[in-house]
């Protein structure tokens, strides 16, 4: 497993400083898992549009949802043959507020990528949402 987060998203190029938020590895809808490999049958049962390895001794990686392209994907393997595990933004991920469009605080139902590289699930909480922007009525500090 990568042992960093990569400096940028890996759709919009933008940082973390940047955006704001939580760096995604997974949700729903859009994300990337590194994964024993799995048959092509079976990966298109699960809606993954490529699953590769990015060099010959690694695990494969599973790509999934509508964002992604050969240009991202190549950038996806080559910051995982750098040691850095690829992330997209909220804004990317579709995680915002929705009363001004900036990342939530908490990204519900996503893996997010931690500053160490270890990547954790976040849990749907049933609470109100909680915005990053100080200027939003729904902002809470974190």
């Amino acid at each position: 497993m990568p042992s960093q987060p990569s400096t940028h998203c890996i759709f919009c190029s933008r940082s973390l400083a940047e955006v704001g938020g939580a760096r995604i590895t997974a949700s729903q809808n859009l994300g990337l898992s590194i994964r024993d490999v799995r048959s092509n049958a079976e990966a298109a049962k699960g809606g993954i549009i490529r699953a590769v390895s990015p060099d010959a001794e690694s695990p494969a990686v599973e790509f999934w949802g509508n964002l992604w392209d050969e240009h991202s994907i190549e950038r996806a393997l080559a910051e995982l043959r750098a040691d850095r595990q690829p992330w997209l933004c909220q804004i990317c991920g579709g995680r915002l507020c929705s009363e001004c469009g900036s990342p939530n605080r908490w990204a519900d139902g996503c893996d997010v990528v931690g500053d160490d590289g270890s990547v954790t699930h976040q849990m749907i909480v049933p609470t109100s949402k909680r915005c990053t922007n100080p200027t939003c009525s729904l902002y809470a500090p974190s």
